[in-house]
């Protein structure tokens, strides 16, 4: 939480991936900014790569993992996700969302996530 600079978390299901819920904890740092992540067991990160829906995808790599850039089409500085490739049929999911209306530069929110995805997979690693 200090290397992402946030002050506080909590556990909850998202419908991260094709409607389905999944483990995810929110941090939040007081009304400025969250990020979300998730551990997606049903679905990988191909289901980024498929195509349709509203999101713009690029494969990126991350801590030497293959992983998908997620954006949403047309818009900036909403947010920016990477799905992490961990393993067959599973991903984890990490977000950057800004609360505020001063980050809107989407290279920026997407090097964030980028950043929390890479601490979220060093925190994985040390679990095993």
């Amino acid at each position: 939480m200090k290397q992402i600079n946030v002050l506080s978390s909590r556990s909850e299901n998202l419908d991260l991936v094709d409607g389905k819920q999944s483990p995810a904890c929110h941090y939040s740092n007081e009304g400025r900014y969250t990020y979300a992540v998730g551990a997606v067991t049903h679905d990988g990160v191909s289901y980024w790569l498929k195509g349709g829906g509203n999101v713009t995808t690029k494969v990126v790599k991350v801590a030497d993992y293959g992983a998908v850039k997620i954006e949403l089409s047309g818009g900036s500085g909403f947010d920016c996700s990477i799905s992490v490739d961990v393993a067959d049929g599973q991903q984890l999911m990490v977000s950057y969302i800004p609360m505020t209306t001063g980050e809107k530069d989407q290279a920026v929110l997407c090097g964030k996530a980028e950043k929390a995805a890479g601490f979220a997979l060093a925190t994985l690693k040390n679990l095993k």
